[in-house]
């Protein structure tokens, strides 16, 4: 959980974790790379037109 994530892991840990993932690598590669091209692609898109839509890159919060 998150305690575990707050410290370093240890070597044999890597080793698992780096073991783990080239084992799941072959399966999930092409579908997480489709997935997180996805996700750039939407939040490029989304920043573009708020771009667009305002002339100011930071528009003023009105009070």
């Amino acid at each position: 959980g998150l305690r575990w994530s707050m410290r370093l892991p240890r070597p044999w840990e890597r080793v698992a974790l780096a073991a783990a993932v080239l084992a799941v690598a072959p399966l999930g590669l092409v579908n997480t790379a489709l997935q997180l091209a996805a996700v750039v692609v939407v939040l490029v898109g989304a920043l573009a037109l708020e771009g667009r839509s305002s002339a100011a890159p930071r528009p003023a919060p009105a009070e």
